[in-house]
């Protein structure tokens, strides 16, 4: 019973915090002044105001606050010439905030979420990435932390540059996408159709797997092939099972902080695979290119 008390009052005590973010945000949306753009690592909504001319820093937002707001038609994204994507009050949202107040529309918003919604915000890193499905785009709520590629990839040394580099986490990301769709990650339930009586006229036998299943696979073959036995295990419990990297050093029995550059070798190996290289090498002098030139007193065929 304490237990769930504490864990109720955390809650109460997140959806306060929540609300005074979005009163806040609010505040800059409404005024002409003051604007808010996204991070160009899309994770943060950067404050801006004017002030005699000079534009001054408000501080830094998470970028899951704007998301009731755009649900709710209250806030929208506009992408203006030579800036980045900025966010403002909708013709709605600002003749609402007018004749209500900002204190009673954040109200309003914060009603709108569910507790569900509420405990995703408070545990979980969002960001909104774009995703294309069939030419149309959409935005989409993104948890980064799920992924270890993630973290490493924005971990950045004192001369601030990435540990692993942008071919290496795409190629990482790509293996992630053909492992998934490939359906060889456990299932959470149980699966129902594996309990009928499988036969030829079953509409469950392995005939009706689909072509993009098939394909799946055959690229993770061929990938899983490229980097070798010795990488494939790694990747396969990093990409694909989502595993940390103190988790596979205990099970591999590796020394502590050396899975992080196994991977970081097997990444590259796998960007030479799908072709993700930045560079082309040559070596550094001509071999020679023997050539064959046909003689002037043959005839063409």
């Amino acid at each position: 019973m304490k237990q769930h008390a504490a864990c109720n009052n955390d809650s109460a005590l997140y959806a306060h915090e929540f609300q005074q973010r979005i009163s806040y945000l609010l505040e800059y949306l409404h005024n002409t002044t003051k604007c808010v753009l996204l991070s160009k690592e899309k994770t943060h909504l950067h404050l801006r105001k004017t002030l005699y001319n000079v534009t001054l820093s408000g501080g830094l937002l998470p970028v899951d606050i704007s998301t009731p707001l755009i649900r709710n038609y209250i806030a929208r994204w506009k992408t203006y010439r030579h800036t980045k994507r900025t966010l403002e009050l909708t013709q709605i949202g600002r003749h609402i905030i007018n004749h209500h107040g900002i204190k009673t529309v954040s109200t309003a918003v914060l009603t709108s979420m569910d507790k569900q919604e509420l405990f995703r915000q408070q545990h979980q890193s969002l960001t909104q990435q774009c995703l294309t499905v069939e030419g149309v785009t959409y935005i989409v709520s993104v948890h980064d932390n799920e992924s270890p590629l993630t973290w490493l990839y924005r971990r950045r040394d004192r001369s601030g540059k990435s540990f692993l580099s942008a071919e290496e986490f795409q190629a990482g990301e790509r293996l992630r996408r053909d492992i998934t769709t490939a359906q060889l990650l456990p299932h959470v339930t149980m699966r129902w159709e594996e309990s009928f009586v499988k036969s030829a006229y079953s509409p469950f036998n392995g005939d009706n797997i689909s072509n993009s299943v098939v394909t799946a696979k055959q690229r993770l073959k061929k990938a899983i092939d490229a980097v070798g036995p010795e990488f494939s295990s790694l990747l396969i419990d990093t990409c694909g099972f989502l595993k940390s990297l103190d988790i596979s050093e205990r099970e591999r029995q590796w020394p502590a902080r050396s899975g992080k550059v196994i991977l970081k070798l097997a990444l590259g190996k796998l960007a030479t695979h799908y072709g993700l290289t930045r560079h082309i090498r040559c070596p550094s002098r001509s071999i020679g290119i023997e050539s064959w030139r046909a003689s002037a007193e043959l005839e063409p065929c």
